[in-house]
């Protein structure tokens, strides 16, 4: 282990923000801190976006579970129902959490049922491998180390266009939904109301096209002459 690893302002910030990157998982930081030996911390805090193939050099004693970051989470999605791990892997698509009923829309299918949507974000939670938070209305998100594995699992099942799809038509039809509340008075209600729309989870293509332009923009067929809507904008995010 490195002994000569400064007390400055400028390292121990670097040392908070492997410890932030790393969702401050005790063995994911001492998988990072094993990685001093042959780097400086400031090129192992510029590398963790690569995490799962950085970190892999843990104690030659320890249990193989143990001796790589892919290995800890590995083990932990060997132990989940196959509908939890669809459903895991399909919120990998979302940025910034999702709302029950943004899940609900993007995770149901094959094997889950819309109605067991609930149970499986519930049972996830269980297990730490989801976070709850938010003011009214809960939403679920991953730890970045998680949302990072979560989302090479749906590439691996081949499952990424068909969530990507599924995420993006839910956010245009509720952009579509919210425009006529953001032209009026009580814009700011409803919003406050709401809280299903988020910066970071509305797609770019949705959140700053009218609703003429959304579905050109976004890869959908265009609508026919005389059956699109007004040329209004919708809520500005910035997915």
């Amino acid at each position: 282990m490195r002994k000569d690893l400064g007390v400055d302002e400028h390292t121990l910030s670097t040392m908070v923000r492997i410890c932030r990157a790393l969702d401050g998982m005790p063995l994911a930081i001492e998988l990072a801190a094993a990685r001093l030996r042959t780097m400086s911390i400031e090129q192992l805090a510029n590398r963790l976006d690569d995490r799962f193939r950085l970190l892999t050099s843990g104690s030659r004693t320890a249990l193989p579970r143990h001796k790589t970051l892919r290995a800890v989470v590995d083990w932990s999605w060997e132990l989940l129902t196959d509908a939890e791990r669809t459903v895991l892997r399909r919120l990998s698509v979302f940025s910034g959490g999702a709302s029950l009923e943004a899940a609900e829309r993007v995770c149901a299918g094959d094997a889950v049922g819309q109605d067991e949507v609930l149970e499986l974000l519930t049972s996830l939670a269980e297990k730490s491998l989801l976070l709850t938070g938010g003011d009214g209305a809960l939403r679920y998100r991953m730890l970045g180390t998680i949302k990072e594995y979560a989302a090479d699992r749906l590439t691996e099942a081949g499952e990424s266009g068909l969530a990507r799809q599924a995420h993006l038509g839910y956010f245009t039809e509720l952009t579509e939904s919210a425009e006529p509340h953001l032209r009026r008075a009580e814009q700011l209600e409803w919003l406050a109301g709401s809280r299903r729309i988020t910066t970071t989870s509305v797609p770019r293509c949705v959140a700053r096209s009218p609703p003429a332009r959304r579905r050109r923009r976004c890869g959908s067929r265009r609508r026919p002459a005389g059956t699109g809507g007004s040329a209004g904008t919708g809520p500005k995010a910035s997915g």
